[in-house]
């Protein structure tokens, strides 16, 4: 019996909870859905949840616009995924459609090409050197396409790299 309420985790307060949102906050971007999830183990009500939500955006810590913005610059140049890929990751984290479009329309096209060509031309030489041409084309698509880029921009990089 007393091993049980050892066990068992007392709720923290508020306060802490929201200072631990801000610290969290303040040394990267996180979108609403992520600290509702990190809220989760305080054991806060959803009024609570929502309190804090909504000092961590009155406060400057928590911006959709701006987790959004660094997300698509990460994916995009870090991780070398496609506006496809990215959008589908972000409509998952329920961020809103108007921040989506915002971070995109700051988006470099010049810099989504580099990257599509950057991940064709090194996963072009992975490939066997005796296959066919069209095998060749076909699994350099079909590894694009895997990474959310746009069918038309994949054929323009695949006829640019292999001709």
């Amino acid at each position: 019996m007393d091993s049980q309420l050892n066990n068992k985790k007392s709720p923290k307060p508020v306060s802490g909870a929201l200072s631990s949102m801000q610290r969290m906050c303040s040394a990267r971007e996180y979108c609403e859905h992520d600290i509702r999830l990190k809220l989760k183990r305080y054991e806060l009500s959803p009024t609570e949840v929502n309190a804090i939500i909504i000092k961590l955006k009155a406060d400057d810590f928590l911006s959709e616009e701006r987790f959004a913005l660094a997300f698509v610059r990460d994916k995009s140049r870090l991780s070398g995924w496609g506006v496809r890929k990215i959008a589908f990751a972000l409509k998952n984290r329920r961020v809103s459609e108007e921040a989506i479009s915002y971070a995109f329309s700051q988006l470099d096209v010049d810099s989504e090409r580099n990257t599509l060509l950057r991940i064709l031309e090194t996963k072009a030489r992975s490939l066997k050197p005796g296959e066919e041409l069209e095998s060749r084309k076909f699994k350099l698509i079909r590894f694009a396409l895997s990474r959310g880029f746009e069918y038309d921009k994949i054929l323009q990089a695949v006829n640019k790299i292999i001709g």
